[in-house]
């Protein structure tokens, strides 16, 4: 009895805080903690595969919280499906929302994917 509360607790403050992040993102209200989150190895909260990852990574977080966590996961992947489906569709409505993915230049440099240090 003990071990499920204690799991519920974990998973919901997961689902809560990738829900705040979610939605930090979305409105970029608090300056402060979008500043950060750009000049971090987080920015890619900001293109539409990482938004895309974190709401899978939230509705599986909600699949582990009984029947109720059940019903909205399943209407999170719902969301999350359809939402992809209209940007397959119209690619060019998601210009504005997200950014698009930046390069890495300096992991694979040259043509044989390694790194030369000469």
């Amino acid at each position: 009895m003990c071990k499920d509360v204690y799991l519920d607790i974990i998973v919901g403050l997961y689902t809560a805080v990738v829900s705040l992040i979610m939605l930090v993102v979305t409105v970029e209200s608090p300056s402060v903690i979008i500043d950060r989150l750009e000049n971090s190895s987080y920015d890619f909260v900001f293109t539409f595969r990482g938004r895309y990852i974190l709401d899978i990574v939230a509705s599986l977080f909600l699949f582990a919280m009984g029947w109720l966590g059940i019903v909205c996961a399943a209407l999170t992947c719902g969301l999350i499906f359809g939402i992809r489906l209209v940007g397959v569709r119209h690619p060019d409505a998601f210009n504005e929302l997200f950014r698009p993915p930046q390069e890495d230049d300096g992991v694979l440099s040259n043509e044989s994917g390694y790194e030369s240090n000469m």
